[in-house]
C-alpha cells in the first residue's frame, strides 16, 4: 500500500510541475496592445520654456524644442541646450581640475568636444566619487546634453511606428512610449 502512495505522490507533483511550466512559459511578442497604436505620428517643433539651474547656471540654458504628436496628443522630448556649443566651451571653463583629472586617467580622451563627450561622461562614471562639485557639473552637464541623441532615437522610433507593418505595430508602439521622458506621460 506505501508503494502505491509514493508512487500516487510522485504522479501528482509531475503532472503539478507539468502544469506549472505550462502555464509560466512565454507568450510570443503578438501580447503588445495593437489597439492603442496611434493612426498619425509627427514630430513639431516647439517653443518650450528656458531653463537652468544652481550647477548649470554659468553653463547655458535649456528647453524642450520638440514635441511628438501621437493622434493629436503632445509628448515633449527632452530637453537640450539652447546653445550646445557655447554650453561645451563653458564647461570646459567652469571645470578644469574635472576634465585635467579624467584627461590623466585616460590618454585618449584630448579635449572635451562633439566628438568625445560620451567617453568623458563613461570616464566620469566610472571614477565619480560624488563629493566634488566639478564633477557634479560634468555629471549635470552630460545628463542635459546627451538628450540630443535620446530625442534623435525617439524620433528614429517614431518614425519606424508610422512604416511598421500591423503585427509590429503594438512593439513599436511600446519602444516608443518606454523611450519619452517620463515627465511628457505624466502631463
Amino acid at each position: 500500500m506505501k508503494k502505491y502512495t509514493l508512487w500516487i505522490i510522485i504522479a501528482v507533483l509531475v503532472v503539478s510541475a507539468a502544469v506549472t511550466a505550462y502555464a509560466m512559459r512565454d507568450e510570443p511578442a503578438s501580447e503588445h496592445d495593437n489597439e492603442n497604436v496611434p493612426r498619425t505620428v509627427e514630430v513639431k517643433d516647439k517653443q518650450g520654456e528656458e531653463t537652468t539651474n544652481r550647477l548649470l547656471s554659468d553653463i547655458g540654458t535649456w528647453s524642450v524644442k520638440s514635441c511628438l504628436v501621437l493622434d493629436g496628443e503632445e509628448y515633449d522630448l527632452y530637453a537640450t541646450f539652447d546653445d550646445p556649443e557655447k554650453a561645451i566651451e563653458n564647461v570646459k571653463g567652469k571645470c578644469p581640475d574635472a576634465l585635467a583629472q579624467l584627461r590623466r586617467g585616460s590618454l585618449t580622451l584630448g579635449e572635451l568636444c562633439d566628438g568625445n563627450w560620451q567617453r568623458y561622461r563613461d570616464a566620469l562614471a566610472a571614477t565619480s566619487d560624488g563629493d566634488n562639485e566639478q564633477g557634479d557639473t560634468l555629471a549635470a552637464f552630460f545628463d542635459i546634453y546627451e538628450n540630443v541623441d535620446k530625442n534623435a532615437q525617439i524620433i528614429k522610433l517614431a518614425d519606424e511606428l508610422s512604416g511598421s507593418a500591423a503585427d509590429k505595430a503594438g512593439e513599436q508602439y511600446d519602444r516608443l512610449m518606454m523611450a519619452l521622458p517620463y515627465t511628457s506621460i505624466e502631463k
